[in-house]
């Protein structure tokens, strides 16, 4: 009688640690075959990003040189994340403003070169070529980025879907003061 309850509850805690592992797995397994839009990943993403480092180049005083830590995550996308810095016109529209140089001041490890690659917005389209920095999904990188004062840095958040590559959005460093303090701001989902 005791071998049997113990069979019992050997059986019952199998079970539900079949049923846990089936449970985990079909989330996992979900994201591969329903995998999100495009538009769901560019509502849904969130970024962490330190507040930047902001250095001045002693030969040309009116350049500057910003560093941050960013780490973005997409909820549900299994491939990587692409990070490209630009410096846009203060006044210019990040959404559809494109940089005329696509690459961080400094390559991190990892960094890949795009030559001539379109780039679908939410209502734009780019042709780019650019030094672009690759990070798993919900992983970090630190970047850099020179600018001068009549600037803005930008951080454009891309992925690849389908063959296609979609930036699922911009990051503008807006500057506070008259000092050196840039602080991160998503300008918008585009």
């Amino acid at each position: 009688m005791a071998t049997r309850k113990l069979t019992y509850l050997g059986l019952l805690i199998f079970i539900v640690i079949i049923a846990s592992l089936v449970w985990i797995n079909i989330s996992y397994i979900s994201s591969y075959i329903f995998p999100p839009s495009v538009k769901e990943m560019r509502e849904n993403f969130s970024v962490s990003i330190t507040t930047p480092s902001v250095y001045v180049d002693s030969v040309k005083p009116q350049s500057l040189c910003l560093r941050f830590y960013i780490k973005v995550n997409v909820p549900g996308y299994l491939g990587n994340i692409f990070l490209a810095t630009g410096a846009i016109p203060l006044g210019a529209n990040p959404c559809t403003y494109l940089p005329p140089s696509l690459s961080p001041t400094h390559m991190p490890y990892g960094a890949v070169k795009l030559l001539n690659v379109t780039v679908y917005a939410e209502n734009e389209t780019f042709k780019i070529s650019a030094s672009i920095a690759v990070v798993s999904n919900g992983h970090g990188v630190i970047l850099s980025r020179g600018f001068n004062i009549t600037e803005i840095p930008v951080v454009w958040i891309m992925i690849l879907k389908d063959y296609h590559i979609y930036r699922l959005g911009v990051i503008e460093f807006v500057r506070v003061g008259e000092g050196l303090l840039y602080l991160p701001k998503i300008v918008e989902r585009c």
